[in-house]
């Protein structure tokens, strides 16, 4: 595992990780932290669509024991990097499965949340989630060469529109990409670029420690 600290810094060869546990890559710009799951529960958000549709949090935790949190992938809390949410609330956040069936209409949703070091508390981001086709509509440059488009079928992309305001007050605009597949009947994240900030826009994606050969 590495700290939040080490952001943004040069490319360093990957880590060795332990296949005891499960890891989350997050990239911005050159540089790769590795977070460690800390555990993974899972419960009923009213503010979640449609009512009654269980969402899985993690916590992953640095060397350093910071914290990001993730709601069905989705960044819900960052604790120790250089731009941090604190807490927020939703509504009308669409679930996975209400955005994945082909003709799906884009859903409008709110996100109000609380920011560190600026001390911007109840920032209001204006959300237009949809599905999209990765053949005709924009995609990220960062999109790992194993899901760029036309690679699978399996895999469906959402593409987030996000109004926001900077902390002077300024708008801000920006574009988030999540990469889904299903496993034992419910959609999960298998990359993302979600952005904390103008100037923190970042990659997630889970890791699988590959185990050793067996000595011998």
């Amino acid at each position: 595992m590495q700290s939040f600290a080490r952001w943004p810094g040069r490319a360093d060869p990957p880590p060795v990780l332990n296949p005891d546990y499960e890891y989350l890559a997050l990239t911005l710009r050159a540089s790769t932290v590795y977070l460690a799951l800390g555990y993974r529960s899972e419960s009923v958000v009213p503010a979640v669509a449609p009512s009654g549709t269980p969402v899985v949090l993690e916590h992953w935790y640095s060397a350093r024991r910071e914290l990001l949190a993730l709601e069905d992938g989705r960044l819900h809390q960052v604790v120790g990097a250089p731009v941090e949410w604190r807490a927020q609330r939703v509504t009308g956040r669409p679930s996975w499965s209400a955005l994945v069936e082909p003709g799906a209409a884009p859903v409008a949703w709110t996100r109000s949340r609380d920011e560190m070091p600026a001390y911007r508390y109840g920032v209001v981001d204006l959300i237009r989630t949809r599905r999209i086709d990765p053949a005709k509509d924009p995609m990220p440059d960062e999109v790992p060469a194993d899901l760029a488009r036309g690679v699978t079928s399996e895999v469906v992309w959402v593409h987030d529109d996000v109004r926001s305001t900077r902390a002077d007050g300024q708008p801000w605009r920006h574009a988030q990409w999540f990469a889904l597949t299903q496993a034992q009947g419910r959609w999960r994240v298998l990359w993302s670029h979600q952005c904390l900030g103008p100037d923190w826009c970042v990659q997630l994606r889970p890791v699988a420690p590959v185990s050793p050969p067996p000595a011998g």
